[in-house]
């Protein structure tokens, strides 16, 4: 599975506001059978499937697995990094103010893409937008639609937090809206979907 699709993977997880509840910090003893340490420990499997698969349950325990999280960011894997990195700005508290020294540096580094984008996400989330947020604007303008619609995807998370990208915005939205000759509609869906979440009471 390359780092593309796994941009699918993420566009499913819970969201803020509006799409989903952030995670509760009442202890889950399981999720879909899993335990936390069990998901902890399948992200060392050989087996990449059971890998994203792990990652992508352990942020549905809450912050009861902030350390699992912080260790995920430094995972081999790519696309692991990119989904724990989503995992801990959706979180907040605990979880995202551990984390943001790894997010920074996953950020600076010569790192793909989709893993800076998640990582400037989560800082965005924890309230350093004006330094993060162009991050996700670049994003928009990537040539790989899955690329661009993860960054729109993020940016519709921190809803009123991203006024910065609305311009960026409203112009992926005018050339890939319905009845644009060459636009991607999925494109234009997920850029209208981010500048309704910008305006969100």
């Amino acid at each position: 599975m390359t780092l593309t699709a796994a941009l699918f993977l993420v566009l499913v997880l819970p969201a803020r506001s509006g799409f989903a509840q952030r995670p509760s910090d009442a202890p889950v003893a399981s999720i879909a059978g899993q335990s936390l340490d069990a998901c902890a420990q399948d992200l060392q499997s050989p087996n990449r499937v059971v890998r994203l698969r792990a990652i992508r349950t352990l942020g549905f325990f809450g912050q009861p697995a902030a350390d699992a999280l912080l260790e995920a960011l430094q995972h081999d894997d790519t696309a692991v990094r990119f989904l724990a990195a989503a995992h801990v700005g959706r979180l907040g508290g605990k979880a995202l103010e551990q984390a943001q020294p790894q997010l920074a540096k996953l950020v600076a580094q010569d790192q793909p893409l989709p893993v800076q984008m998640s990582a400037a996400y989560a800082l965005c989330e924890a309230g350093q937008t004006k330094q993060y947020l162009p991050a996700l604007i670049t994003g928009l303008q990537h040539s790989e639609r899955g690329v661009a619609c993860h960054a729109a995807d993020l940016l519709a998370r921190l809803g009123k937090d991203a006024q910065g990208a609305r311009s960026a915005l409203q112009d992926v939205y005018a050339r890939n809206k319905p009845g644009v000759k060459g636009g991607d509609y999925h494109l234009g869906g997920a850029a209208n979907n981010a500048l309704r979440r910008l305006d969100a009471k």
